[in-house]
């Protein structure tokens, strides 16, 4: 699509039919008006007719939009806050992200700028998502910011749990400054941590002995900043940021034995974009440090002194290469054919230092490349006899995925885009995919993690144990995908509705997995595995991760969205009240893992891995309620996940029964804007024009705790629920000054 601006510029512009007379020179105290009639040049209009590059999105339809007032209903301090709620109201899947249509060297750098500087936000079906080189699987998310926008903020936040202790706060201050297309924006967080140990919180009667002065939630203390900015340049754009992060964690086992993880991480991210002669094209360089170190301290074999226990240093150099081009290739009778190309590079070296050996450090290489080209065919003339259909394409695409040293692997990929009307929209896609481990999985240090808490089923009761974590050799991983969607979009008078289904089946060959806990079957097939002492209790568990045979999974996910304003005037309704209403669901129909040839495949759902984490129901609800005008707002939302039965793989003498779990979080928030400010719609330019923002949330309203009980040989035993959720209904207060 191509657009014309046109400007119309008064001007003086003499006809050339006129006679003029000679010029004659004249002193100033001659300079009188002539008797002769003069002649007076008609006026013109200079007419300016200037191209505007066409932009990828400029074809495409949104399966849904939301105006800056209904952004506003989510009440959200961030755009990172805010995607943040977008997922959890689309079922968790995660967005492709792009920014006024363009894509970003890297989401941080605007996920800290305010709620106040969003215009807009546009969702599209994933195969849209192709024109900016993501892969067709997840729905583009399109970000559009206010063409003018400065601000300058603190927020204070404070949150605890009104079961006491783990208090934490966090200092963040703010600024943005957006004019068009140039954006410079930064935030600084310092965040602190109390920490929660095991006798701030009740027992139960059947629980196991237990050290009062374990650590169930760390101390932490936290440090981070980010800096972006963006700008025109030479025809494209240009986005780069800056960030940094120190952290710290303190726990301990008991009096004696304490750990503290130290980290620094530094990154630099850039990207260009540019759209020139139908081709739109992005490229990205992202380089990023870090250093890590774990230290374990306790009494020495034998007892008398402390000694340090462990002492591993990790330390990391990565970059990576990211670039795309995507643009039309030939016309044809039902629109043009476009070709979409993105090529990856990644390399990262570890050097891991262990304080206690006296042996040289160990290095290790890990380069990956991923190339993917695809090609979008139009299949339906719009001025054909089969016009009435709507839009309907076909993406047909091929990647490559190969490990230096490691070789690679092909994918395949079909993906169909159907747009019947204007409110109705319906995509597929079906691939196969290699997945080549990363380089966590392959070269992280092993080291040990204490005070983690699991279920052993031989105690029938939450204990803390050892875990070893780390890399492994790994084999990649091929897997088969099926993903179909529909959406309407549509409105009725101030009403506007949205509905989207889902449903998502994968299968996946030689998948990596974690053991975090013993059952009877796992410490069977996997002994060593887990460690105990010789009075049997447990004491570490091996959860660095291993290949299985093969996954499966397939889920229905599906939610209804409806909005509207009362009162106000304007078409924002300026000085209404804005309004929406969420609700979703999500069913698991399948969930499958096999471990080893020659054993059954075990159904994850109802024998899960993790009594004390994955034990959850096939079916969850959510659902939301949001009501706010200029000045305030309110929100209200509630899960439901269903409870479930389950036994022991191998052993039906041993199971699990788990209760339904509901949870419910509120939130209000009030405006001061400064006095004077002005926010008239369509003119909120500034944050607010100055003033305060105060917020009040609750999480987990009812402090509802989840309700596990184990049963072997006619005995039950109830969970620990303040084990299993240690900080229950949480209080949290932010302030913010702008």
């Amino acid at each position: 699509m191509i657009s014309f601006l046109i400007f119309t510029l008064p001007a003086h512009v003499v006809s050339q039919d006129a006679v003029l007379p000679p010029a004659v020179a004249t002193s100033p105290r001659e300079r009188q008006p002539r008797s002769e009639p003069t002649v007076t040049a008609p006026d013109k209009e200079i007419v300016v007719i200037g191209r505007r590059r066409p932009k990828p999105l400029d074809d495409a339809t949104p399966t849904q939009q939301l105006s800056e007032d209904e952004v506003s209903t989510y009440g959200a301090l961030s755009v990172g806050d805010l995607i943040q709620k977008l997922r959890d109201e689309q079922g968790g899947r995660p967005f492709s992200i792009i920014v006024n249509g363009r894509r970003v060297s890297s989401v941080a750098n605007i996920n800290e700028l305010p709620a106040e500087a969003l215009d807009s936000i546009q969702l599209y079906a994933p195969t849209e998502g192709g024109k900016f080189g993501f892969a067709p699987t997840d729905r583009l998310l399109n970000i559009t910011l206010k063409k003018r926008f400065r601000s300058l903020s603190v927020d204070v936040n404070g949150d605890g749990s009104t079961d006491g202790e783990a208090e934490s706060i966090r200092l963040s201050p703010r600024a943005a400054n957006i004019a068009g297309d140039d954006r410079q924006n930064g935030a600084f967080n310092v965040r602190t941590g109390q920490g929660l140990l095991a006798r701030q919180r009740p027992r139960l009667p059947g629980d196991p002995p237990a050290d009062p002065e374990r650590s169930l939630l760390p101390r932490s203390r936290t440090v981070d900043a980010v800096l972006g900015t963006s700008r025109p340049l030479g025809g494209g754009s240009l986005d780069l940021g800056v960030s940094g992060n120190v952290a710290r964690t303190a726990s301990q086992r008991n009096g004696a034995i304490r750990q503290q993880d130290d980290g620094r991480t530094a990154g630099l991210s850039t990207g260009y974009n540019l759209s020139t002669g139908g081709l739109f094209g992005f490229a990205s360089v992202n380089l990023n440090a870090g250093n890590s170190r774990s230290r374990i301290t306790g009494l020495c074999p034998g007892g008398g002194r402390s000694c340090t226990l462990q002492d591993l240093e990790t330390a990391t150099l990565s970059a990576g290469f990211t670039g795309s081009l995507t643009g039309k290739v030939v016309p044809l009778p039902a629109g043009d054919l476009r070709f979409d190309l993105t090529l990856q590079r990644n390399a990262t070296q570890t050097q891991v230092r262990d304080w206690l050996e006296t042996g040289p450090r160990r290095l290790s290489g890990y380069a990956a490349t991923n190339g993917r080209v695809a090609i979008t065919v139009p299949l339906v003339p719009q001025d054909s006899a089969l016009g009435f259909l709507g839009k309907l394409e076909i993406t047909p695409a091929l990647s490559y995925d190969a490990i230096d040293g490691g070789g690679g692997a092909l994918g395949t990929n079909l993906g169909a885009n159907w747009l019947p009307s204007s409110d109705w929209q319906f995509d597929a896609s079906l691939g196969r995919r290699a997945s080549l481990p990363t380089n966590d999985q392959l070269n992280a240090p092993v080291r040990t993690i204490g005070g983690i808490t699991v279920y052993d089923y031989r105690a029938q009761a939450l204990v803390p144990v050892e875990q070893i974590i780390g890399g492994s050799p790994l084999d990649r991983q091929s897997s088969r995908d099926l993903q179909l969607n529909a959406n309407y979009n549509g409105s009725i008078g101030k009403t506007r509705f949205n509905a989207n289904t889902s449903y998502s089946a994968t299968t996946t060959q030689r998948p990596p997995f974690s053991l975090t806990e013993p059952s009877l079957f796992f410490e069977r097939i996997f002994p060593d595995r887990f460690v105990r002492d010789a009075a049997g209790t447990l004491i570490r568990v091996d959860t660095r991760p291993i290949n299985a045979v093969r996954q499966s999974s397939a889920t229905l996910s599906g939610s209804v969205n409806v909005s509207g304003s009362w009162g106000g005037t304007g078409p924002r309704r300026a000085g209404g009240i804005q309004w929406s209403a969420n609700v979703g669901g999500q069913r698991q129909l399948r969930q499958s893992l096999l471990l080893a040839p020659g054993i059954a495949a075990i159904d994850t759902i109802e024998t899960p891995l993790s009594v004390s984490t994955g034990a959850r129901g096939r079916q969850q609800w959510n659902a939301n309620l949001r009501v706010n005008t200029s000045q305030w707002g309110a929100t209200l939302s509630g899960n439901l996940v269903s409870g479930l039965r389950s036994t022991a793989f191998g052993d039906t003498s041993n199971g699990v029964r788990v209760a339904s779990l509901a949870r419910a979080d509120a939130s209000v928030f009030i405006l001061w804007p400064k006095p004077g400010a002005s926010q008239t719609a369509g003119q909120r330019s500034t944050s607010m024009g100055g003033g305060a923002r105060l917020d009040l949330a609750i999480r987990n309203v009812f402090n509802a705790r989840p309700q596990i009980e184990t049963f072997t040989e006619g005995t039950n035993v109830r969970l620990n629920p303040w084990l299993l959720d240690p900080l229950g209904r949480v209080m949290m207060l932010t302030l913010r000054l702008s």
